[in-house]
């Protein structure tokens, strides 16, 4: 019996070893920041990324523009379930509305749906965290003016930023995205 749980023993160290480090994204709800907004009810498409950055690898970009999937870490979540869920959070944090993630669930129809299209999501070597990409508010109802707008935004990171640097920025970057729309497009 002994002898057969030594190998056990030994494949479960192992896996101990090799499991990644895990890392969400809080994006900090900036109640503290009240903002008005032209619509009651808001749905939130979910965030397209690029392939890169849609999956559980983090990614840094070195001085040369290569992108290198940082060692043994991995998100938490989704990216683009979890960056929906955050940025629904500081929109209706911040404006009061209804505002929920696609599928809509509520028997009424939304007023306007929110699609957000990022290019570029990326912690860079001297540049800090960047997200770049367009976002679009669709009217569900006529007479709703309609607009597309580009949104860049940049988060400062200590040098030698490491996947927590990192995560701390991606929540923030969301943050500053949702203010970003309400005063664009929702306002």
């Amino acid at each position: 019996m002994m002898k057969a749980l030594i190998p056990f023993a030994a494949l479960m160290a192992l896996a101990a070893c090799s499991s990644p480090t895990l890392y969400t994204a809080e994006a900090p709800v900036p109640l503290d920041q009240r903002a008005s907004i032209a619509f009651s009810t808001v749905e939130v498409a979910e965030l397209s990324l690029p392939r890169y950055a849609s999956g559980p690898d983090i990614y840094s970009e070195g001085a040369g523009g290569a992108l290198t999937a940082m060692s043994g870490v991995n998100w938490a979540d989704d990216p683009a379930p979890a960056m929906t869920a955050s940025l629904v959070q500081v929109l209706t944090g911040m404006t009061g509305a209804r505002i929920a993630a696609e599928p809509w669930p509520f028997r009424s129809f939304p007023q306007v749906r929110v699609e957000v299209r990022v290019t570029t999501m990326v912690a860079r070597e001297n540049a800090g965290f960047v997200m770049i990409g367009q976002y679009y508010i669709a009217g569900q109802e006529d007479g709703l003016r309609e607009r597309a707008r580009p949104f860049a935004v940049q988060i400062p990171m200590r040098d030698g930023y490491d996947a927590a640097d990192i995560a701390a920025a991606r929540g923030l970057a969301v943050a500053e995205l949702g203010r970003q729309i309400i005063a664009g497009g929702l306002s």
